[in-house]
């Protein structure tokens, strides 16, 4: 079945990339996973898997890894140091 101007991108570690034509691609999705998990389940007694196949969206992140400087109320950082930094002490003592 084509779902339009479709394409895959592949992945030497098993994991793939479809891109669907915008106007099919929830049908195409849909399809996707049923042929991925009945071809899972026609090969499973001759290969392991080690999960059910699964189908999701994802999108480019343009600004790569990024942060933010929070000022006021927010202290995360002070209390994630707060939990973590006495079990590291402790460990290095050992």
């Amino acid at each position: 079945m084509i779902f339009g101007d479709s394409g895959c991108l592949g992945n030497v570690r098993g994991g793939m990339g479809f891109l669907f034509n915008p106007a099919r691609k929830h049908e195409a999705q849909i399809r996707l996973q049923d042929i991925m998990s009945s071809e899972k389940k026609r090969c499973e007694q001759g290969i392991p898997f080690g999960m059910e196949p699964v189908v999701y969206d994802f999108m480019i992140n343009e600004k790569g890894s990024w942060a933010e400087m929070l000022f006021g109320g927010r202290r995360d950082a002070a209390a994630y140091y707060t939990l973590t930094v006495p079990s590291l002490l402790r460990r290095i003592r050992e």
